[in-house]
């Protein structure tokens, strides 16, 4: 429950930087993400930790390739 929590925290930190009017960071919104998906696969799965951050690694991974092939390429 303390990934779940950690990543709505950092979740609402960016939602609070957007109603301000201040550029969110991608960084800590991913980490948000991956912390409430962490936590969430814990909790619901029962998963050992390894296991689950594996699972993790390997999503991330996989979005992170596929947002650089969606990517518009500029210049």
């Amino acid at each position: 429950m303390a990934a779940i929590g950690t990543g709505l925290i950092m979740l609402g930190v960016n939602a609070a930087r957007v109603l301000k009017g201040i550029p969110m960071k991608g960084w800590t919104t991913t980490i948000g993400a991956i912390a409430i998906a962490w936590g969430t696969l814990d909790h619901f799965f029962d998963l050992s930790l390894w296991l689950s951050f594996a699972l993790l690694l390997i999503v991330t991974g996989v979005v992170l390739i596929a947002s650089l092939l969606v990517k518009p390429k500029t210049g």
